[in-house]
């Protein structure tokens, strides 16, 4: 499935872009990483290319069918949208929480059927979290909620997956398994779309790469051509170093700040 943005601009006040000239398309089995410093717009792109938030130029298209123009229920059976995770304070169990997803299929006065609870399952399966099924969601940790999410969103049986900040506030552990999901769920056929504040899992992850600065600035493109130290620096205001590491699993790219302030 293809999710494209053309020519999308967006701002909270008049003669302030926050987003300006968007465009970038994504089908399946590509990763795109958004990047960009805090305020750049990053979860606001996300909002307003699922019509969560309404493009004042530009469209978003899935498959050339305009999301503007789509029923929601349509939307939502073809795209899952994963928010920012929070410790979540619901009581609700794990089997509950990923059943949730399938509500787009699932008639207003009608219960979930057995292939609802099959497809809940399935996901659960897949993420490896069926020793918490029955576990309520406020007595897991930042990243078990950050995977039952996940798994919320696939038990939909979504083309396009959309992820807000999915390996934040999460130690290294989690990270590496929010990430290596994503990367299987590229591979598997899904297109995958996801921000970050760490240009380094955009080299490692992602095969495209969408740079956002303040004022409606961006760059798109393959990640080796838009994650470099010059539009770092350009993008952040940061000085960093982007070198390859030798290790016992392989050579991996890495990005390591080291100073504030631009390049000459």
């Amino acid at each position: 499935m293809k999710l494209s943005v053309q020519n999308g601009c967006f701002s909270y006040r008049a003669g302030q872009p926050l987003l300006e000239n968007i465009s970038f398309e994504a089908e399946g089995g590509d990763v795109l990483a958004i990047l960009g410093p805090n305020g750049a717009g990053k979860t606001t792109l996300l909002k307003c290319m699922l019509n969560l938030l309404h493009w004042q130029e530009g469209q978003t298209l899935l498959d050339g069918e305009n999301v503007g123009a789509m029923p929601a229920r349509t939307l939502w059976q073809k795209v899952a949208y994963v928010p920012q995770a929070k410790q979540t304070s619901l009581f609700c169990t794990v089997e509950e929480m990923v059943l949730l997803g399938r509500s787009s299929r699932i008639g207003a006065f009608s219960a979930p059927s057995k292939e609802d609870f099959r497809q809940a399952r399935a996901a659960i399966e897949r993420l490896g979290l069926s020793h918490l099924s029955v576990r309520r969601c406020c007595e897991l940790s930042g990243g078990e909620v950050q995977m039952v999410l996940i798994a919320r969103a696939l038990s939909s049986q979504p083309g396009v997956l959309v992820l807000d900040e999915p390996e934040s506030n999460l130690d290294f552990k989690n990270q590496l398994l929010v990430l290596d999901t994503i990367e299987e769920l590229a591979k598997s056929g899904l297109t995958c779309i996801f921000n970050t504040h760490f240009p380094a899992h955009a080299l490692r992850r992602a095969n495209q790469a969408l740079l956002l600065g303040r004022g409606g600035k961006s760059v798109c493109g393959k990640t080796c051509d838009v994650v470099t130290e010059d539009r770092i620096s350009e993008f952040f205001g940061v000085r960093a170093v982007i070198g390859e590491m030798q290790t016992p699993l392989g050579v991996y790219q890495d990005v390591i700040p080291v100073s504030i302030g631009c390049r000459e």
